[in-house]
């Protein structure tokens, strides 16, 4: 049992980690400064991304974006009754009403673009490690 608190997006960017099963680590950068990779639970390691160095939620989310396509907005462009046009991801939000079975999928669009700087990066590896 973890006294650790999570927000409403850090929940959400813990619950989008687990979906595309990324495991987030804490190591140590090339000056000695604490920052994060992530382990593909896939192992396709696309884009070499587990070589990678993050210092915030924000920074994961932007090298993720063929990720966040593959699992949100493809579902999304799945289940529409019509074309949805847009150009960018948060132009998207537009269509939340008219897919009421979908709003998670437009909730984890909203954290990518107008909640990654409300994720403390240090709080959520805190609570992974607690639980």
């Amino acid at each position: 049992m973890t006294n650790i608190k999570l927000n409403k997006w850090e929940d959400m960017f813990l619950d989008f980690l687990e979906m595309t099963e990324f495991y987030l680590h804490r190591k140590v950068d090339e000056n000695d400064v604490y920052c994060y990779g992530l382990e593909d639970g896939q192992h396709a390691n696309l884009g070499a991304i587990e070589s990678e160095s993050f210092y915030s939620a924000s920074e994961i989310l932007d090298r993720m974006e063929i990720y966040e396509y593959d699992y949100i907005i493809r579902d999304l462009q799945e289940c529409a009754d019509q074309q949805l046009e847009y150009n960018y991801w948060s132009d998207l939000l537009q269509y939340r009403l008219q897919m009421p079975d979908n709003q998670y999928d437009f909730e984890l669009i909203d954290m990518i673009c107008n909640h990654s700087e409300d994720i403390d990066i240090n709080k959520v590896y805190n609570y992974i490690q607690s639980i």
